[in-house]
């Protein structure tokens, strides 16, 4: 679904497992909020992180780990976004 989802975890690796599992679903059985389920492609999927250090390498490990397939990119900062500043 268009939309934005927060997750609550007790630590970085948590967190990411549950992105994970959260993102291997939308690609397995689409996103749900649809009747009928709309099929999502890998990359309809953008996840943003606050430093791409750390999160970036847990990203590519546990994600690989899911079969997921990923790609990471630092750009600028998001407090320079647009669209972030207007939320």
């Amino acid at each position: 679904h268009a939309g934005i989802d927060f997750i609550a975890a007790s630590g970085s690796v948590a967190e990411i497992e549950e992105l994970a599992r959260r993102v291997k679903r939308l690609l397995v059985k689409g996103d749900e909020s649809t009747k009928p389920a709309r099929k999502v492609r890998p990359d309809e999927v953008t996840i943003v992180c606050r430093s791409l250090g750390e999160c970036g390498t847990l990203i590519r490990e546990i994600f690989t780990r899911y079969g997921i397939p990923t790609a990471c990119e630092a750009g600028r900062p998001l407090g320079h976004s647009p669209s972030l500043t207007a939320l």
